[in-house]
């Protein structure tokens, strides 16, 4: 992009930062994440992601799981997503042009894949084999969400607030509908 008038016909970006989950009671989820994003135009462009979350086991219980396990002898099902892969077409109608800076807001779509383990010791499952059968999966995820940034000609910085649906299987036998919010910053680079 050149905010003086002579835009190339492409673009090629990298971007990187954190992402956490917004709206798990039980586990924060917090990671980094990196992409590469190529856009034909101003309007569209396609991206892929790869996030990765680390397990921290019970530092990353909320005070309610502590509560809950801890003392009221309940289990949560505490399923922590350890990694995230998606491919997404963004689409930002929306802009302002200054003159050193542009302004881009937006909505996002994408397909993906999660990498979950469930938290054994949360669920009072440890060494069952039922329950250890199903603690490490991989599932399909749908991703839909908004999307803004502020950029000038080569970097910027990009918020978005994403929503990672998937179906998951606890203690071998139970499906759940996951609706996870992904809130993140990041930086972006742009090539050419």
């Amino acid at each position: 992009m050149a905010l003086s008038g002579t835009a190339h016909a492409f673009e090629l970006g990298l971007y990187g930062g954190g992402s956490w989950v917004a709206n798990d009671p039980f586990v924060f989820r917090r990671g980094l994440q990196v992409g590469v994003e190529f856009a034909p135009n101003r309007l569209v462009s396609v991206g892929t992601l790869s996030a990765l979350y680390p397990s921290l086991n019970q530092n990353d219980w909320s005070h309610l799981t502590t509560q809950l396990v801890s003392e009221l002898h309940i289990s949560p099902d505490i399923s922590r997503i350890i990694s995230r892969h998606e491919l997404n077409l963004r689409v930002t109608p929306l802009r302002w042009e200054g003159e050193r800076v542009e302004t881009r807001v937006g909505a996002l779509g994408g397909v993906g894949m999660v990498r979950t383990n469930d938290d054994l010791e949360a669920l009072q499952a440890e060494g069952d084999p039922i329950a250890m059968a199903t603690a490490v999966q991989w599932h399909a995820t749908g991703v839909y969400g908004l999307t803004g940034e502020l950029r000038g000609e080569w970097v910027g910085v990009r918020l978005n607030a994403t929503r990672v649906t998937f179906i998951e299987t606890v203690n071998s036998g139970t499906l759940e509908f996951k609706g996870n919010r992904f809130m993140s910053v990041e930086g972006t680079l742009w090539l050419f």
